[in-house]
């Protein structure tokens, strides 16, 4: 069958980018993740169940489509010219992050003192989801919550790079916790751990790659290697950081006690839910989303603040998305006494906005705007396209979950960073600062 030869090429891209060392690369995060996936689906352990061969054929479909749209951007050549480039004002950056990190403090101390009181961090996470405890309101939804993601980069890059930005780095590991502690959300600290990983390979394979110490200033320029020791501490200190939080998950998840068919279903039920969504009438009974489901976000984004003055530009079938998506999380077997839920792969997203055609086109245009990105990061090597592609790489390996564009925060985050960041935390620079295209 197509999906082994699928199988067999993404294992080949994830070998051949640990052997080069090229961890930048959004293919090497892409071809992990699937050919991992499916790799143990076919596998069929556990009693796992099977798959309608349209699935397989939807699934052979989108990764085909995101690796043409990846490919498609090394085509264009041109570079982006190097006097224009704008340097990050970090006084502006500190004080915002300051006002937003201490705009959230109430909420977060409201969730601690419910966990302190004896309500579990699981039930905590179920009241939010439910609504029986404020998640907020609009302004911990559409500001703090996207910018915090936004903030999560911008620490673990300083963390390595720029530690003298001492607000920002804990201000980042700060918020990383207290959403652990306060809703049990594991996400913030995996994606702390994803952002320090692509921190550490940009300087650690990059020959020429340093961070300029200059205050306003965030860019890369050829300098002399750093001395063995100074390198053997930030191996050390990242290694160190990474193994006490994947251990601190590890004992979180029970993983050691539940083993690895905990871990096989956590990555492989998304395959079988897939099947569900595109075969089940349950979860498609009144007809196609038409893109209110993949840009659930961006849509929220227009008609709520329009909707302030009394107009209503929400689209027909935007309620109709909302009720989709509700009914992804509930339950439902993917094996014999196996119960799962949310995780039905972004492919899934795009085949309840379009169908089949759905699936190829919009894999095709995330596997550009990736590409773009990670173009633009290697072009401008600027804080700014680092977030952005930092969040691109978390939508990829989350992918096996939804297209995180339907989800309001995470949609949000990407949004801001594509179309704010620079006109607020950036002044423009008309001297060549010694950027470099190195990454």
């Amino acid at each position: 069958m197509l999906i082994y030869t699928v199988i067999v090429f993404l294992l080949a891209v994830f070998i051949s980018s640990v052997i080069t060392k090229n961890y930048k690369n959004p293919l090497f995060y892409f071809s992990f993740i699937w050919g991992i996936v499916l790799f143990l689906y076919k596998l069929n352990l556990f009693g796992i169940l099977g798959i309608k061969d349209n699935t397989e054929n939807i699934l052979v479909l989108g990764i085909i489509g995101f690796l043409g749209g990846f490919g498609v951007t090394k085509l264009f050549h041109k570079q982006k010219n190097i006097e224009k480039n704008r340097i990050i004002n970090y006084q502006r950056l500190r004080i915002i992050t300051v006002f937003i990190v201490v705009s959230s403090l109430p909420f977060y101390i409201k969730q601690v003192q419910l966990v302190l009181s004896g309500v579990s961090i699981a039930m905590n996470k179920v009241l939010l989801s439910s609504g029986e405890v404020d998640s907020g309101g609009v302004w911990m939804q559409y500001i703090v919550r996207p910018y915090e993601i936004i903030l999560i980069p911008i620490s673990s890059f300083c963390l390595l790079y720029k530690k003298e930005e001492r607000v920002l780095v804990w201000s980042g590991i700060g918020v990383s916790l207290l959403k652990f502690i306060s809703t049990g959300s594991k996400t913030s600290l995996a994606y702390y751990i994803i952002c320090l990983f692509i921190a550490f390979v940009i300087k650690n394979y990059s020959k020429y790659v340093t961070v300029l110490s200059v205050e306003n200033n965030l860019s890369f320029s050829k300098k002399k290697e750093k001395k063995q020791t100074n390198n053997s501490k930030r191996k050390y200190l990242l290694g160190s950081i990474i193994f006490g939080v994947v251990i601190f998950l590890a004992n979180y998840m029970d993983i050691f006690i539940q083993g690895f068919k905990n871990l096989y279903f956590y990555l492989c039920g998304c395959i079988p839910m897939l099947d569900k969504v595109i075969n089940d009438p349950y979860y498609i009974d009144k007809g196609f989303t038409y893109g209110n489901l993949s840009f659930n976000s961006v849509i929220r984004l227009i008609t709520k603040p329009i909707s302030i003055f009394n107009i209503d530009i929400t689209p027909n079938k935007f309620e109709l998305a909302n009720t989709y998506y509700e009914r992804f999380e509930k339950t439902t077997e993917v094996a014999p006494g196996v119960n799962y839920n949310a995780f039905v792969t972004m492919f899934a997203n795009y085949y309840v906005d379009f169908g089949t055609i759905g699936v190829l086109v919009l894999s095709i245009l995330f596997g550009i705007l990736i590409g773009i990105v990670y173009k633009r990061m290697r072009t401008d090597c600027s804080l700014v396209s680092f977030i952005q592609y930092c969040i691109l790489i978390y939508y990829t390996l989350f992918s096996i979950v939804r297209f995180n564009l339907s989800n309001t925060i995470w949609g949000f985050a990407l949004i801001y960073s594509i179309f704010l960041l620079r006109p607020i935390f950036c002044f423009s620079s008309h001297k060549n600062q010694g950027l470099m295209d190195v990454l």
